[in-house]
C-alpha cells in the first residue's frame, strides 16, 4: 500500500516540468544551472495532500533532492474551491487580468517572503500557459481544521486559547506593519491561518501557551504603500473578501473612498476579531451562510454582531475587545497594536501573566527578520534549528487562572487501600506523606502502583486517554485525559486537569480485590508545567524526581513523588534528571547542569543542553545547528560537528552530519563513526534496537546494534522504546489485524476517514504488535536530545 503522503520516487510519482522560472532571490550567473534544477523539475502526486483556495490549486510537490515545496498553481475557471479543475496544458492562454491578479499576489508574498509568520516563496514560473507560485509548504493545521475537529474542543473554546491565538496573529500583522509597503492581508480566515507543526507539536504549543502561526493566501492582500502603482489599483479590479468574516467595506465596492478604506489594517483586525469571535462562540458574528438572500455588506452594516454571553465573568474584557474590532465604521475598530495590548490586558488579569523577560516586545523601526528570536509572550514560535527539544519538559507553561473554573473533579477512593492482587501482578507501595500534597477539592492516595508496564493510548471515539495492559487488554481510563498525558513512569503519569487549568499525577488504585483498576491522583494537579518522574541516579529504586512548574512565578524546579519541593523552582526551563544531573536553563536563557541540592555542576553556557548518559556525556548546543557532547565538566569530548544529535544510550548516539548531507548515523563514546550515516532519520537505541527511517522508502523499521534490520522498514513512523515496547505508525505493508471490541468502531472510522494512516499502536521488538493499532494516537514523541 501507498500512503497517501508517503514520496515513493519509483512508482506514484509525477513529473511536473516548469518552463520558465523567476527566482524570487538573486542567483549568480554559475548557480543558475542549479537553481533550476532545483526547482524547475518537480514531483507530485495525484494523491498527494493538496488545498484548495478560491483561485488557486496548491499541492505538495518535491526537488529531485527530496526538498519539500507548495505549488500554486492558478485555477482556470471557477472561482469556488469545490469545482476547481486545473486547466490542461493545451487550453488557452490565461485571461490577461487573472494573469496580472496572479503575479501581483506573487509580488505582495514577496514583501514578507524573510518574515516570521509567513510562508518562504522561491519563485515565480509557467507551465504551458499556467502560472505557478513555488514556495514553502506549511505543515500544520488550519484553525478551521482544528474548529471541526472535536479533540480540540476542551481546549480551543476558551477565553485564554482565543487571546493566546489571537495576540500570535496580531504579532504576524505588527511586524509586517513596519515595513515600506505594509501587507493588507484582507482575507484572513480560519483557513488561512495555520499553526506550524514541524518544530513543535500542536500539543507542545498548547502547553507552552504560545502558537507557532503562519498565514497564508495572498490572493486578496495588496500593499498600499508601494512606490509603484499596482495592478489592484491601476484596474480597480477589487478582490472580495470571505462574507463571514470580511468587513462590509470588502464585500461591496458602492462605498464613498472605497480605494482609501480597502488600504487599510483595519480590514485585518475586523476579520480577526470575526475568527477569533467564532473561536470564542462556536459561531460566526452574523451567521451569513444562513441568511440566503440578504446582500452581507449590508446585514454588516445595518445589524450588530450578534451578543455573546461570557462563559466566565473574567473573559468580559476579552469579548469587548473583539465586538469593538466588530464595528462596521474603521474609525471605530482598535488598530493592530492596540487590540494587541487589550488582549495582553486580559490575559495578565486572568492571572495568565508570563515574566518580564517574557513580555512583549519593545516597538521597533525595522521589522524582525525570520531568525529573530521573537520575544513576544505569546508571540510566533521561533524554530529550533537543531530540529528537536533538549528535554522532553522544555518550557511547558499551562493555562492557569486566578479565575479558575470553581468546578472540581473528587476522585472516590476506599478508606483503607491494601495491597492486592489483579492477575496476580498489581502491588502497591506507600507514598511518604506530605502536607503540599493535599489540594483542596481534591483526594489524593498514599500507595502507588506497582504492577506490570502499563502504555498511554487514545481512543478513537471520544479522544479519551486510557493505559493498556498489552497481555490482557485491560484499558484503564485517564480521568483528566483533555490533554496528551505524559508516560508511565514507576507507578505515576502526568495529566492535566481542566478543572484547576493544572498539571499532577496519576497513579493507579483498586478500592477492593474484586474491583477493577482506576485512576487516582497521587499529586493533586497543582503545576503550570511538568514532566515525566525519572529516578535520578538512572534506574533501580533510587529517589525520584519530576521538573515541575510553579503556578506562581512561572519558575522551574524539580519535586519529588510527594508533590513536595525537592529542587526549588528557580530556573527558566528544566530537563529531565539522568545519572545524578539535570538540563536546567538560566534566566540568562543559557543552559547548564545542576545536582540534587540544585547547585551548578556545570555554569550556564550553552544554547541547548540534552540528557547525562551512563558514559557521562551530554548532548550540547554552542551554536545554532552545531551539536556536540561535554562531559561533567562541561568540556567538549566530542566536538560540535553536528547539524543534530540524540542522546547516548547503551553506547551509542544517533548523529546528523552537518552541511549537504542530511543523512544520520551512531557514533560511539569516542566519537568513532559505528553505523554510517544512510538514514533519513534516527532515534536512540533501547534494548539493542533502534528507530530508524529508510532514505529510500521514508518508512521505519528496527536496527541492531551492527546496523542490519532486525524489523524491515514498513511502518509510517515509530517511537523511541517505552517500557518494553515501541509506539508505532501504521502497519507492515499497510496490513492492519484488528482484533477485539475495538474493531468494528475502527473500521468505520477507517470507512469515513478515507485512509488507515491514523491506526496506532505499540510494537514488540520483533516487529509485531503487542497492541494493536486500534487508537488515534500513541506517545510518538519527539525525542530528547
Amino acid at each position: 500500500m501507498t500512503w497517501a503522503y508517503m514520496v515513493d520516487f519509483r512508482t506514484d510519482m509525477q513529473i511536473v516540468e516548469l518552463d520558465s522560472f523567476e527566482s524570487a532571490f538573486p542567483v549568480r550567473p554559475d548557480e543558475e544551472d542549479a537553481a533550476k534544477r532545483r526547482f524547475m523539475t518537480l514531483f507530485t502526486q495525484g494523491d498527494a495532500p493538496a488545498r484548495l483556495g478560491g483561485t488557486s490549486y496548491v499541492c505538495k510537490a518535491y526537488s529531485y533532492t527530496r526538498e519539500t515545496f507548495a505549488l500554486k498553481r492558478l485555477l482556470a475557471d471557477s472561482p469556488t474551491a469545490g469545482s476547481a479543475k486545473l486547466r490542461k496544458e493545451d487550453e488557452g492562454r490565461l485571461n490577461s487580468a487573472r494573469y496580472n491578479a496572479f503575479y501581483e499576489e506573487y509580488r505582495n508574498h514577496l514583501l514578507v517572503s524573510n518574515l516570521q509568520g509567513f510562508p518562504r516563496v522561491y519563485g515565480f514560473g509557467m507551465i504551458g500557459n499556467d502560472p505557478v507560485i513555488v514556495m514553502e509548504w506549511i505543515e500544520g493545521v488550519s484553525l478551521r481544521e482544528l474548529m471541526v475537529n472535536p479533540k480540540a474542543a476542551p481546549w480551543l473554546r476558551c477565553g485564554p486559547t482565543t487571546a493566546t491565538i489571537g495576540l500570535a496573529v496580531l504579532d504576524v500583522l505588527e511586524n509586517a506593519s513596519r515595513l515600506d509597503a505594509t501587507l493588507v492581508h484582507r482575507d484572513l480566515t480560519p483557513a488561512n491561518i495555520m499553526i506550524r507543526t514541524n518544530a513543535q507539536s500542536l500539543e507542545e504549543q498548547v502547553e507552552q501557551g504560545k502558537f507557532d502561526v503562519c498565514l497564508i493566501d495572498f490572493g486578496s492582500a495588496m500593499a498600499p504603500m508601494r512606490k509603484d502603482a499596482t495592478f489592484t489599483i491601476n484596474t480597480m479590479t477589487w478582490r472580495m473578501g470571505t462574507p463571514e468574516y470580511a468587513p462590509p467595506e470588502m464585500l461591496t465596492q458602492d462605498m464613498p473612498h472605497i480605494g482609501t478604506l480597502r488600504a487599510s489594517q483595519a480590514i485585518d483586525v475586523f476579520a480577526l476579531c470575526s475568527v477569533l469571535y467564532e473561536l470564542y462562540a462556536g459561531r460566526t458574528p452574523w451567521q451569513i451562510a444562513q441568511r440566503t438572500g440578504e446582500a452581507p455588506h449590508k446585514v454588516k452594516l445595518e445589524e450588530p454582531a450578534g451578543a455573546i454571553e461570557p462563559a466566565d465573568s473574567a473573559d468580559a474584557p476579552l469579548v469587548a475587545a473583539l465586538m469593538q474590532g466588530l464595528q462596521p465604521d474603521q474609525d471605530a475598530r482598535p488598530s493592530v497594536s492596540t487590540l494587541a495590548t487589550e488582549l495582553e490586558a486580559y490575559l495578565d488579569e486572568r492571572g495568565i501573566g508570563m515574566r518580564a523577560d517574557q513580555g512583549r516586545r519593545e516597538a521597533s523601526p525595522e521589522p524582525y527578520p525570520r531568525a529573530a528570536q521573537p520575544g513576544t509572550r505569546l508571540a510566533v514560535a521561533s524554530k529550533d534549528e537543531g530540529g528537536k527539544r533538549a528535554g522532553e519538559a522544555v518550557d511547558q507553561s499551562g493555562e492557569a487562572s486566578k479565575h479558575a473554573i470553581s468546578r472540581r473533579t473528587l476522585i472516590a477512593c476506599a478508606a483503607a487501600i491494601g495491597t492486592a492482587a489483579v492477575g496476580g501482578a498489581l502491588a502497591m507501595r506507600a507514598l511518604p506523606t506530605s502536607e503540599q500534597r493535599e489540594l483542596p477539592g481534591y483526594a489524593t492516595v498514599d500507595l502507588i502502583y506497582e504492577g506490570p508496564p502499563l502504555y498511554p493510548a487514545m481512543h478513537l471515539a471520544d479522544s479519551s486517554w486510557v493505559l493498556r495492559e498489552p497481555k490482557t487488554g485491560t484499558e484503564t481510563l485517564l480521568k483528566s485525559s483533555a490533554r496528551e498525558p505524559g508516560k508511565f513512569v514507576d507507578g505515576l503519569i502526568k495529566s492535566y486537569d481542566e478543572a484547576s487549568a493544572a498539571y499532577g499525577f496519576l497513579t493507579l488504585v483498586q478500592t477492593n480485590e474484586n474491583s477493577s483498576l482506576e485512576s487516582a491522583w497521587a499529586i493533586a494537579p497543582s503545576f503550570s508545567g511538568a514532566g515525566d518522574f525519572c529516578t535520578v541516579d538512572g534506574g533501580g529504586i533510587g529517589v525520584r524526581l519530576a521538573a515541575a512548574r510553579d503556578k506562581t512565578t512561572s519558575a522551574w524546579g524539580f519535586v519529588g513523588d510527594a508533590g513536595s519541593w525537592t529542587v526549588e523552582a528557580r530556573y527558566s526551563a528544566a530537563g529531565r534528571f539522568s545519572h545524578g544531573v539535570a538540563a536546567v536553563r538560566s534566566d540568562e536563557m543559557l543552559w547548564g547542569a545542576i545536582g540534587r541540592d540544585g547547585r551548578w555542576t556545570i555554569e550556564p553556557q550553552f544554547l541547548q543542553l540534552g540528557t547525562r548518559s551512563e558514559e557521562g556525556l551530554m548532548a550540547a548546543c554552542l551554536e545554532s545547528s552545531k551539536w556536540g557532547f561535554v562531559d561533567d565538566a562541561g568540556a567538549w569530548a566530542i566536538p560540535y560537528a553536528y547539524a543534530c544529535v540524540r542522546r547516548f544510550t547503551e553506547g551509542l548516539a544517533a548523529c546528523k552530519a552537518a552541511g549537504d548531507d542530511t543523512r544520520w548515523g551512531f557514533i560511539d563514546a569516542t566519537g568513532a563513526e559505528v553505523i554510517p550515516p544512510t538514514y533519513a532519520n534516527a532515534l536512540p537505541f533501547g534494548n539493542g534496537l533502534a528507530p530508524v527511517q529508510d532514505s529510500e522508502t521514508r518508512l521505519w523499521g528496527l536496527i541492531r546494534r551492527d546496523g542490519t534490520w532486525e524489523v524491515a522498514p514498513a511502518f509510517l513512523s515509530i517511537g523511541e522504546m517505552t517500557g518494553e515496547l515501541f509506539p508505532a505508525h501504521g502497519s507492515p505493508a499497510g496490513v492492519y489485524d484488528i482484533y477485539g471490541a475495538d474493531a468494528d468502531e475502527w473500521r468505520r472510522h477507517a470507512e469515513d476517514n478515507g485512509d488507515l494512516s491514523f491506526a496506532y499502536g505499540y510494537l514488540s521488538p520483533d516487529g509485531t504488535w503487542a497492541i494493536a493499532p486500534i487508537y488515534g494516537d500513541t506517545l510518538i514523541r519527539s525525542p530528547e536530545q
